[in-house]
Formats: structure tokens, sequence, C-alpha cells
């Protein structure tokens, strides 16, 4: 189980596992520790709130292939497993495929500066199966 001292660690899980997909350009990785009384945004309800329990706010900005911004965010427990951290960057791979699909598919012109999000668990979809 990893803890409050966990922020490197996921950082370096982010860059490990995101470093081998074709075309990922990492360009921001940010790991925020949220403490019970902190305020966030809650991306769900889209609405600020107040943390009751502990937790890391992830989020990342990548670049894919040139040519596609992809921001993908995710809350962890504290404490978390390993192998929750890593099914959550999995499932950030995982869309790259589906973002690639609906670029080349469509058009990059049809796309140019526009905004998709893509189905997905939530910011806090797996806290359940791993808690």
């Amino acid at each position: 189980m990893l803890a409050e001292d966990a922020g490197p660690t996921i950082r370096w899980a982010i860059l490990k596992r995101l470093d081998k997909e074709p075309g990922a350009n990492l360009i921001d990785g940010s790991v925020k520790h949220c403490v019970p009384g902190d305020l966030y945004w809650n991306f769900d309800e889209n609405r600020q709130e107040v943390a009751v329990l502990p937790f890391f706010r992830v989020g990342t900005l990548i670049e894919l292939d040139r040519l596609i911004l992809t921001r993908s965010r995710f809350d962890l427990p504290i404490p978390f497993e390993l192998r929750h951290l890593h099914n959550e960057i999995d499932e950030i791979a995982e869309h790259f495929k589906a973002v690639r699909r609906e670029f080349y598919g469509r058009g990059a012109p049809w796309l140019a500066g526009t905004e998709k999000q893509l189905k997905g668990n939530g910011m806090r979809g797996n806290w359940k199966k791993y808690g």
C-alpha cells in the first residue's frame, strides 16, 4: 500500500508506462495531495467540494503524434495499491487508441480546435475496486 509520500512513485509510473506508447509525448504530469478540509473541483459533479478523505489528484497533458493534445485526470485514495495506479494509467493508454481512431477516421481538419470527452470511469471510478 502506498500513502502520502507516493507523489514521486505516481510521477515515475506515469512516465515509465506512457513513455512506451508510440507517438506519446508527456508535456505535463501533475500530482496534488489533498487532505481533509481542502477545497477541490469535482469534475464528475461540476462543482467545488470539500475533501472528506485524503487523496491524490493526478493529471496528465500528453501530445499524440505531434497533432493531438490529450488531457486525463483521476483521483487516487490514500492509501492505495500500486495496481490501482497501474490500471488508471493503462486506461489512459487505451484511450489513446480511441482518440487516434476518432481523429484519423473523421479527419484532422474536421476535429481541429474541438474538444471531446471520452467515456470512462470518472475521477473515482475504481476506488471501490481497490479500496
